[in-house]
């Protein structure tokens, strides 16, 4: 695990779970969120732009923030994302590295000091 891609996913938390609630609204019982950096070493401008039509927001140092489809992200990771219950997959991406994570619904409110 990167720490560099785990910190994309907390840095933008809230915009993460706005995304996916936005998505669930959509009719998308379990989105899969992505978070992944665009400085320095972050995704390569073809991926940016595929994942331009599915951008939520720009997050933190203009990170983006997108949910697109499941199918599409299958292309993309070279694993399987895990089966969320109650809750959406994150994916957290920085540096060459990323994270997948599932995320419940009811642990929105994070670290009260972060």
């Amino acid at each position: 695990m990167s720490l560099d891609a785990e910190a994309m996913l907390e840095v933008n938390r809230k915009l993460i779970f706005a995304a996916a609630k936005q998505k669930r609204q959509s009719g998308v019982e379990s989105p899969f969120v992505v978070s992944v950096a665009t400085f320095g070493r972050g995704v390569k401008q073809e991926m940016l732009q595929a994942l331009e039509p599915y951008r939520q927001a720009f997050g933190h140092n203009q990170s983006l923030v997108a949910a697109p489809p499941l199918e599409t992200v299958l292309e993309w990771l070279k694993q399987t994302p895990p089966i969320v219950d109650q809750g959406f997959a994150v994916l957290g991406y920085a540096f060459g590295k990323t994270v997948v994570q599932q995320w419940r619904w009811d642990e929105e409110d994070g670290d009260a000091f972060f």
